[in-house]
């Protein structure tokens, strides 16, 4: 069973997401830490070249796309290699691909591909006190 709620207000919102794992195979649940530990570098790549990265506060990065093709069983008790290129970052948009391998066997176990749009924006200045704090 997946759930979303979201409760908007005037100014801001809170979202609460989540997942009862007691349903999933330990299959599906390796799956999906596979797919969530992905997202943390992926896009990232395509930025090596241009000497910056997602985690600079100048930077806005979101992702449009992020598919993944998996091949074999997933055993996350063992390490992950996760090889990634970017063959272009172009028009504030940058594209990754890449393959997951078993660290034991060297066998692929997924292939990925992720486009996302990337920005550099200006520095934020720092918010005026206000004259209630």
């Amino acid at each position: 069973r997946n759930w979303i709620r979201a409760q908007p207000d005037f100014d801001a919102s809170q979202v609460s997401f989540g997942q009862d794992v007691a349903e999933l195979t330990p299959e599906q649940l390796n799956q999906v830490m596979l797919a969530f530990t992905s997202d943390f570098s992926f896009l990232g790549t395509s930025l090596l070249p241009h000497g910056t990265s997602v985690w600079k506060p100048t930077t806005q990065a979101a992702s449009l796309t992020h598919t993944m093709f998996f091949h074999r069983p997933i055993d996350l008790q063992d390490w992950i290699a996760f090889d990634m290129e970017s063959p272009i970052a172009a028009g504030a948009r940058g594209f990754a691909r890449g393959e997951m391998f078993d660290r034991r066997t060297g066998k692929l176990i997924a292939s990925l591909a992720q486009e996302g749009l990337i920005r550099q924006r200006a520095p934020r200045s720092k918010p005026k006190r206000s004259q209630f704090s």
